[in-house]
């Protein structure tokens, strides 16, 4: 017998499957599938630290996005990487929470990023004459 608030899916043969049974299952197989993806992945992302800080959401994202552009924006990530020997890769939890964004297909700028115009924080170098404005307040 079926509780009655559980609603019935199919009957065949005397074998009787409820929707949260089929719920279940297909709960389960998505979340085998975000999980196979999500190791996957981590093979391939060079710094393997935080593993068990990336969330579910966020495997589920990942799974969403599919495999293939997953796989481009790791291996965007790592040419970056290349680019500046200064550079460290980030944790995995930190790439895989959110960091990835910037190498999806829609989002990735192929190319050099930006050369800092100086070293001090990017801005436009100061032109103002010190010595002249301690002349004017004398």
């Amino acid at each position: 017998t079926v509780a009655p608030d559980t609603a019935v899916k199919e009957t065949n043969n005397n074998n009787i499957k409820t929707l949260s049974d089929s719920y279940n299952y297909n709960n389960n197989n998505a979340h085998s599938a975000t999980d196979e993806l999500f190791e996957y992945l981590w093979t391939r992302y060079p710094n393997k630290k935080g593993k068990g800080q990336v969330s579910e959401k966020s495997k589920k994202q990942l799974l969403e996005i599919g495999r293939d552009e997953m796989e481009r924006a790791v291996e965007r990530y790592k040419a970056e990487l290349k680019k500046d020997s200064w550079r460290q890769p980030q944790n995995g939890s930190t790439f895989f929470n959110s960091g990835y964004i910037d190498y999806l297909d829609a989002n990735y700028m192929p190319g050099e990023r930006p050369k800092a115009k100086n070293d001090f924080l990017n801005h436009e170098q100061s032109t103002t004459d010190y010595a002249e404005l301690e002349r004017l307040l004398e």
